[in-house]
């Protein structure tokens, strides 16, 4: 039986199941999109297909069912099929949702996380109204690309929904939506420096031990380790999954990272409501089988309640409509994430057994592909399916499988009180180099321990970088601080303040002791033992300053960081602008210098830097010197342009005729002139002259014909020496 359907608007269309069946197992709904392939191809909630909805991502769509064409739908009473098919009123808007910046360090007894929402295509909407179920202000959007939302506090379920401004029917909306705090790092994490350790004078050294992860690069075998005593994630409180039926499939959920297993690659898996993760994607939304047997062990093809599954942890009949919860959520960041799936006091499925629950999780952890299998409570129920249940992992072909000792397919229990963990880890020799680094990060071991005696708090950095099955590597690390412990009775308590050259010190405390460096540089700068006095000091470097006072058995230490001044991030240009005598400037940048010139003979503007007094066709240097507290100079040189001076006149004839009758010096900006006979003897002077003597002396007499000597002072502070030649013939 077949339906197709298509789009008189050429808009999309939605498939809705108000009501109707299938049987179970055997006859698959089967809804194709526009271009042929499947968006859902299985049974619904154990047969019944009612709320069922899909929406075309063209403008055609196709509903059919593959019957195994044994027995009757009316005979046996199932419920006809019922549902709607309409056109979308847009095209629709398309986007997704991931929790990100997940913080449970800022405030630990607030941890938040925010959802982004990276918008890929707006469909035909102008703007899109962005909301959420917890009362955020609406965010509009006009064009595709990436929103924030958030904060809100871990443990909520949040469900966003992007609207069509313009089209209230045109909305999509994200699944619920949370985020938990991971454990803080312990010996089962990926990698862990150890526990915080104290060291004083009288145990001056302590031996850091760290934990990592070993696998090797097999992933076509497996290592099962008991690791009993690693503290879990909580278990409650993530995104929940579509799982909330009895017997099904999740939607496909994305990992966030590459995972290795079997000799395949992964991003996406499904969660089955039994207890069971499975790589096998294309069982989303299906039919999650239950029915073990006492010969379904683990490796096994046959049976599909293994055979689609891949990991196991516990792999039972459970069922999530009667009560507790099935979440993931993505723990950590890279390259060390963990994709964690929760089982919380999900009940037995049977009227015999749902007073019973369990609870499990399953951690898929980055870069190592291990798998840990949390079992923190599961009872047994014999009144159904004899009470079976299955621990283990199985390959994507079903030939390959791994199970921890007396958990393959049988009957076991695991009581609250002695919860159970494995470790599935990829066989071979592990592939890894470590690196120990102190606060300065210098490596100081490339073992797994390493001893170490600091005479202040330090953190110390241990780092794994691991090669990855999928290529390259990843280096994944952790902290650890020693703290010292002062005993001595001493204050060694000091300042440093850092200057241009180095630096100086001030002793807060008790005077009398020694100033040394820690470590000691290799640039040269040195250290005054008495006075901490630092010179020779490289500009912007940073220096670790010990002062030591008191007994030599148990003296104070405190150390102090300095970093030494840097010249003035300076950003400054010049434009010179040359004239006759000079020049002037236009600064560009960094204006608060000042300027000045090597060069005599030219007056230079300390803040302007114009240039005046100089001479015509010349070079000038001008040099200028940055503000700040360690000042650069700066060198220019600028040419002042090539003019021809006025000739002064070598003779005047103040005879009346319009012609010479005066000494004419307007042209040159005379400040002061000076006329002598030619026995030395000034006869004239006068300030501020242009043109002023006609052959007259200071009392207005007439001067006799003949050769006069003149120093005249002009532009500024020129001098120029020379002789004019008086006539008083006509």
């Amino acid at each position: 039986m077949e339906f197709n359907f298509a789009s008189s608007t050429g808009n999309p269309l939605v498939l809705e199941f108000n009501a109707g069946q299938v049987e179970n197992n055997w006859d698959e709904l089967i809804v194709l999109d526009s271009d042929g392939s499947e968006l859902y191809n299985g049974y619904g909630n154990n047969g019944n297909l009612a709320g069922l909805t899909f929406t075309s991502t063209g403008p055609s769509l196709t509903v059919m069912i593959t019957s195994d064409g044994s027995g009757s739908c009316s005979t046996n009473g199932y419920t006809p099929w019922d549902f709607d098919v309409w056109c979308l009123t847009c095209l629709p808007q398309t986007a997704t949702f991931n929790v990100v910046n997940g913080d449970c360090d800022t405030d630990p007894d607030n941890p938040v996380f925010e959802v982004e929402v990276n918008i890929t295509d707006m469909g035909d909407a102008a703007s899109l109204e962005l909301t959420d179920n917890q009362g955020s202000a609406v965010q509009t959007v006009t064009e595709a690309g990436i929103v924030i939302m958030g904060p809100y506090p871990a443990s909520t379920n949040v469900v966003v929904t992007v609207a069509n401004a313009d089209d209230p029917n045109c909305i999509i909306e994200s699944n619920p939506l949370s985020f938990i705090c991971p454990p803080p790092p312990n010996p089962c994490s990926i990698v862990f420096a150890g526990e915080d350790a104290t060291v004083d004078c009288n145990t001056p050294e302590v031996v850091l031990e760290s934990n990592f992860h070993l696998y090797g690069q097999d992933t076509e075998n497996y290592e099962i380790n008991a690791i009993d005593t690693c503290p879990t994630p909580p278990v409650d409180g993530a995104t929940p999954t579509s799982v909330n039926v009895d017997d099904t499939w999740s939607e496909v959920i994305d990992l966030g990272f590459d995972f290795c297993f079997y000799g395949g690659v992964y991003d996406q898996v499904i969660v089955g409501s039994n207890g069971v993760v499975s790589f096998e994607v294309e069982h989303a939304g299906g039919y999650n089988s239950w029915a073990l047997s006492s010969v379904s062990t683990l490796p096994n093809a046959t049976n599909n309640a293994i055979s689609q599954g891949n990991i196991f942890g516990v792999g039972h009949d459970i069922d999530p409509s009667v009560c507790g919860s099935i979440d993931y959520v993505v723990l950590g960041s890279a390259p060390y994430r963990q994709f964690v799936v929760n089982y919380n006091e999900v009940c037995y499925f049977g009227s015999s057994c749902t007073g019973l629950t369990t609870t499990s999780q399953i951690i898929l952890h980055e870069s190592s592909n291990n798998i840990d299998i949390h079992i923190l409570e599961k009872p047994t129920c014999a009144a159904w399916n004899d009470g079976l249940a299955v621990v283990g992992i199985q390959s994507v072909d079903d030939t390959q499988a791994a199970s921890p000792p007396g958990r393959n397919t049988g009957v076991w229990s695991v009581a609250p009180d002695s919860p159970e963990s494995y470790r599935f880890s990829p066989s071979g020799t592990p592939n890894y180099t470590l690196e120990w680094t102190d606060e300065e990060g210098t490596v100081i071991s490339t073992e797994e321990s390493v001893t170490v005696s600091p005479s202040e708090t330090t953190t110390y950095s241990f780092a794994v970088t691991y090669e990855l099955c999928t290529g390259g590597t990843a280096t994944v690390s952790d902290d650890v601080v020693v703290t010292y412990e002062n005993l001595s009775t001493f204050d060694a308590s000091f300042e440093m303040t850092a200057n241009c050259d180095g630096a100086t010190a001030t002793i807060l405390g008790d005077a009398g002791g020694t100033f040394s460096f820690n470590p000691e540089p290799a640039d040269g700068a040195t250290i005054d033992a008495a006075t901490g006095e630092i010179t020779n000091a490289v500009p912007g470097a940073m220096y670790n300053v010990d002062y030591t006072v008191g007994e030599d058995s148990c003296p104070a230490v405190t150390t102090e960081t300095v970093t030494v001044l840097t010249t003035d991030d300076f950003q400054v240009t010049f434009d010179f602008m040359p004239t006759c005598e000079g020049a002037t400037v236009t600064i560009t940048g960094d204006a608060g210098g000042t300027f000045s010139s090597p060069d005599s003979g030219i007056t230079v503007n300390a803040q302007t830097g114009e240039v005046t007094g100089g001479e015509s066709d010349t070079t000038y240097t001008i040099e200028y010197t940055t503000s700040g507290e360690c000042p650069v100079v700066i060198t220019e040189s600028f040419t002042t342009e090539y003019c021809e001076l006025p000739e002064i006149p070598q003779g005047i004839s103040p005879n009346g005729d319009g012609r010479n009758d005066t000494f004419d010096l307007t042209e040159f900006n005379v400040s002061r002139l000076e006329i002598f006979n030619r026995h030395g003897v000034k006869v004239y002077s006068r300030t501020n002259y242009t043109n002023q003597w006609y052959g007259q002396s200071d009392n207005g007499d007439e001067l006799p014909v003949g050769t006069y000597f003149y120093v005249m002072e002009y532009d500024g502070n020129k001098t120029k020496t020379s002789w004019v030649y008086l006539n008083r013939e006509n």
